[in-house]
């Protein structure tokens, strides 16, 4: 099930190492899903980088066994490249200084408030965290994760790939002792001038004490590495008995998937390695030693999925900070809301898989 042995080649149409802002990446084919074993036939061919910052073109390929239907690149960027594709990469920014995240931060304050308690935020916190109550596929956001984990009273959390460290700010704010871990020096060295706990490097490296959290959270980060059943294994072990995992990744079966095709932003080459269905991805948890594993899928990103999917269907640059129109906003809003009622009827067809773990 590991990443084949380097052959040197480029990616097919990748440029020169005159051309390419850094030297080329380095590929190996990968014929075998994962997970399963079986082959992969192609799915998408010649898709770029949507943030149009590694050159290149990528070919999507997906296990021919329905049921497992794990996608992944082939060729596959080596391990020792994939740093380097996060140069310029989006947790390098801070969105919580944007005027949209500070609003939807204070909504959320508001939000939580009525569903947890706590200390009480301004009355104008409250009533904009009424509005999530209109607006149920949102609600999946602001919950996430304490839905799954609950306030924390002192105990433990470690949130792999924090990004620029916006959840573990949240997750002190109701109890949780956190510390963070991400791969990209830029996005730890965002999240440190926060005054945030947090490392370099992968999990594996960090060499934690076994059994020393209550909670651990990866949220879309499994799709970047390049053997998530490892990562999946220490968690394990550094998770205390009863300690729970929460995951989430895009779905391979979405429906956003099935409409957009090659632009589905999810897609996301060469930065996404693997994307899994709730069948592999679940697969995969039970391996690396979980008892209890839970599966289900979210509507919470569709609205920003089908804005920018349509966007590199145009040839324009993916950006979540750019700024979206009420003309773009509003029918991927009522398209979201559609999405999320017909969950109900096909569990199966959300964006994201929630994988909870313990």
């Amino acid at each position: 099930m590991g990443v084949c042995p380097v052959d040197g080649r480029l990616a097919s149409g990748q440029r020169s190492a005159v051309e390419a802002p850094f030297a080329p990446i380095r590929t190996c084919l990968v014929p075998a899903c994962y997970v399963c074993g079986e082959r992969g036939a192609a799915l998408y061919a010649n898709v770029q980088d949507p943030l149009q910052f590694v050159p290149g073109l990528w070919t999507v390929v997906r296990c021919v066994n329905d049921r497992c239907a794990t996608m992944w690149l082939s060729p596959m960027p080596i391990p020792d490249d994939i740093a380097r594709m996060y140069q310029n990469y989006a947790t390098h920014e801070d969105h919580e200084d944007s005027f949209a995240r500070r609003t939807f931060n204070r909504a959320r304050r508001g939000y939580l408030y009525h569903k947890l308690g706590g200390a009480r935020p301004a009355l104008a916190d409250i009533a904009l965290g009424m509005g999530f109550y209109l607006y149920p596929p949102r609600r999946e956001d602001v919950e996430f994760p304490l839905r799954q984990l609950g306030c924390g009273n002192g105990r433990k959390l470690l949130d792999v790939g924090c990004g620029d460290g916006s959840l573990l700010r949240m997750m002190l704010q109701y109890g949780w002792s956190c510390e963070g871990l991400d791969f990209d020096d830029g996005a730890v060295r965002n999240a440190a001038r926060k005054g945030l706990r947090v490392a370099w490097g992968t999990l594996e490296e960090q060499r934690y004490a076994e059994a020393a959290f209550d909670a651990i959270t990866l949220s879309h980060v499994i799709e970047h590495v390049p053997e998530p059943l490892a990562l999946l294994s220490e968690c394990r072990r550094i998770l205390k008995p009863g300690g729970r995992l929460v995951l989430v990744t895009p779905n391979s079966q979405s429906l956003g998937r099935k409409m957009f095709g090659w632009s589905w932003s999810h897609l996301a080459p060469p930065y996404h390695l693997r994307i899994f269905s709730p069948h592999s991805l679940s697969t995969l948890a039970s391996r690396a030693g979980f008892r209890t594993v839970r599966t289900a899928t979210l509507a919470r990103t569709f609205e920003s999925v089908a804005i920018e999917s349509v966007r590199i269907r145009l040839g324009k640059k993916f950006s979540v900070l750019d700024s979206r129109p009420a003309a773009i906003r509003l029918p991927a809003m009522l398209l979201q809301c559609l999405v999320w009622a017909a969950l109900q009827l096909r569990p199966n067809d959300g964006e994201e898989i929630l994988l909870t773990s313990q």
